[in-house]
């Protein structure tokens, strides 16, 4: 299983279509717009693993209610891909309850500012210290359990990923299984959109 998640906003999206158009299996990965479960709405778009995304925002609602049950039952659904920025938080936990372990992690990395103001403007809400405080947090807790566990990674940068193709096979062209470069090249001139990027930039 290769486990997209790392900081949000940081293009996990993206590289969740690149590798689902590369022919990877994304099973229960859906676009998910201002996503409800149990009549409660979320502040989250893009692609995710729905199960796991619900199971997740039940830790994050109550971290006492970690069900072993729920973790095995997701765990035994997971397709070759699964991504869930939310992971970066809760990866630990998910191993320590005999969750499915990653093979490997794509870390998805942005400037912390661009991220709040890309955070803010999507969801019409004010830029939040508390909020890059924590991404911060949850992006070292990610690194330490992946080093601990000694769980391959690759950190791919934000808005590089998108921006440079060249930048992005060399990063993740070890792990993909595919007989030529120019299947990847021509999967991500399709699913790039770098109009999308620029917005939220840093000047």
């Amino acid at each position: 299983m290769i486990l997209i998640t790392g900081m949000q906003s940081a293009g996990s999206t993206f590289l969740a279509r690149l590798l689902g158009e590369l022919g990877y299996d994304l099973g229960d990965n859906h676009y998910i717009e201002n996503y409800h479960n149990e009549g409660q709405p979320y502040q989250i778009r893009g692609v995710q693993h729905v199960p796991l995304h619900n199971l997740l925002q039940k830790w994050e609602r109550c971290a006492d209610d970690v069900d072993l049950v729920d973790v095995l039952e997701v765990s035994k659904g997971l397709p070759e891909v699964v991504k869930n920025p939310f992971m970066a938080r809760w990866l630990r936990v998910w191993l320590q309850k005999g969750g499915a372990r990653p093979q490997h992690v794509l870390v998805t990395i942005r400037d912390v500012q661009e991220q709040s103001r890309s955070n803010a403007a999507a969801w019409k809400r004010p830029e939040s210290a508390l909020e890059a405080a924590r991404s911060h947090l949850d992006l070292g807790v990610l690194l330490e359990t992946l080093v601990v566990e000694d769980i391959p990674f690759t950190p791919i940068l934000y808005p590089l990923s998108v921006l440079d193709p060249d930048y992005l096979i060399d990063s993740i062209w070890t792990f993909l299984d595919l007989p030529t470069p120019q299947m990847y090249y021509k999967a991500h001139k399709k699913i790039a959109d770098p109009t999308l990027v620029h917005s939220y930039m840093v000047e």
